[in-house]
């Protein structure tokens, strides 16, 4: 059976240091993030989530979601529930996880505790599921936004309080990237910058899909990925 594993370089892949085992392969797709400045990294393997604390260290247990799959892992910039916290250079950062399927705990979507490894169940809806690695977003640490499965069609969901309460956007086509601007501070106005990739083209709104997404100039048609400056 295949592994998941990370190695790390640090002199910008001239070399590259030991290959560390994280576990057993959660398929074809995973999870790994860590912050801007700390050492810490959260690497996904089969329905769990293990930890790191130095880079190109060692992986240890940190939390299980018995009976799915992790598929997408993000650490936003702010804590869980915050927008003046900042954990771009802690050691225990909250992380959001997506599953591709319901747990144990019947949750699909975790805003999961970085110190403790307590997870919050943020489904957006029930029998929502997610299959891509590029599925989650987040501002601050109340703003999410997520695409996932339901009823065999891509849903887009927004949330402006760490996923206590959602709204589904409606249906995307083929979903592929969403991200926002990491220093948008437009979030403290009620307002929050969006960019999603789907259908081949780039979407955009300025106030986190509350009217909708909109196609924006492009250089080309057939987008699968982007990353927005500043």
């Amino acid at each position: 059976m295949s592994s998941s594993t990370v190695i790390v370089s640090s002199n910008y892949g001239s070399s590259w240091g030991t290959q560390r085992v994280i576990g057993t392969s959660p398929g074809t797709l995973g999870g790994f993030d860590t912050t801007r400045t700390s050492q810490t990294t959260y690497a996904a393997c089969a329905a769990k989530v293990r930890k790191a604390t130095v880079l190109g260290g060692a992986y240890s247990d940190f939390v299980a979601f018995t009976g799915a799959n992790p598929v997408c892992l993000i650490v936003p910039y702010y804590r869980r529930n915050s927008t003046t916290t900042k954990q771009t250079n802690a050691a225990d950062p909250d992380f959001i996880v997506a599953l591709d399927t319901a747990d144990s705990g019947g949750g699909t979507l975790y805003f999961v505790d970085g110190a403790t490894g307590t997870k919050h169940d943020i489904t957006p809806a029930a029998g929502v599921t997610f299959a891509n690695a590029n599925c989650i977003t987040a501002s601050f640490g109340t703003y999410i936004a997520v695409f996932g499965n339901k009823s065999g069609a891509t849903h887009l969901y927004t949330s402006f309080d760490a996923g206590s309460t959602w709204t589904d956007r409606g249906v995307i086509t083929t979903g592929k990237f969403i991200r926002t601007r990491r220093g948008d501070s437009s979030a403290l106005r009620a307002r929050g910058q969006l960019y999603v990739a789907q259908n081949g083209s780039m979407y955009y709104s300025s106030y986190w899909a509350r009217n909708g997404i909109w196609i924006r100039n492009q250089p080309a048609g057939g987008v699968q990925g982007f990353d927005v400056w500043g």
